[in-house]
């Protein structure tokens, strides 16, 4: 990034904020910049990364200040960092990376098992083999997908919101997998 060539606009701009040709300037200096910056931050999808240049590009015109912090090329670049991260922070959470309790199927019951094999490793004989490795917690949360409570109850059950009881479980998952996979290893 050619710093020389965001001076020039930033100090228009820091004089008449309505200076179209201040804008077009700045926008050419700094498409590039923001595009690797969000074709990083968004695992190389080009697309995506050009869209989320354009709204950074948009805050920037509506919200940016120009005085005396952001004046120099440098301070600016900080402060669009802060942008591209905010924008890509919102589209992940626009995205749903917490599921929505009605998107997320219920989660296998054991009598699933024979056709599901992640099922599988809540069963009550898995359960009382291992109940000594588990957290009071863990145990109160497998026992729950055991006896088939919905993930509602068993949350409510557990003080938790349903996105963070979901997370446990995930976690529980991965954890009941390595003591299952010790256990095999032993046997």
């Amino acid at each position: 990034m050619d710093l020389e060539q965001l001076s020039q606009p930033l100090e228009r701009l820091a004089t008449l904020r309505s200076d179209p040709d201040a804008w077009e300037a700045l926008y050419q200096a700094l498409w590039p910049y923001l595009i690797g910056v969000l074709f990083r931050q968004f695992r190389a999808d080009r697309t995506l990364s050009e869209d989320a240049a354009q709204e950074v590009m948009y805050r920037l015109l509506k919200h940016a200040d120009f005085g005396t912090e952001n004046r120099s090329p440098q301070a600016f670049l900080s402060y669009v960092n802060i942008v591209c991260r905010s924008v890509a922070g919102d589209w992940y959470r626009g995205q749903g990376s917490e599921p929505a309790a009605e998107d997320v199927a219920e989660l296998p019951l054991p009598d699933h098992a024979a056709s599901d094999p992640e099922a599988a490793l809540i069963t009550r004989d898995l359960l009382e083999k291992v109940s000594c490795q588990l957290s009071p917690e863990e145990l109160h949360l497998a026992q729950s997908l055991v006896n088939g409570t919905s993930a509602q109850e068993a949350a409510d059950d557990l003080n938790l919101n349903l996105p963070t009881y979901y997370q446990r479980v995930s976690r529980l998952r991965k954890r009941l997998r390595l003591i299952a996979g010790n256990l095999s290893d032993s046997a």
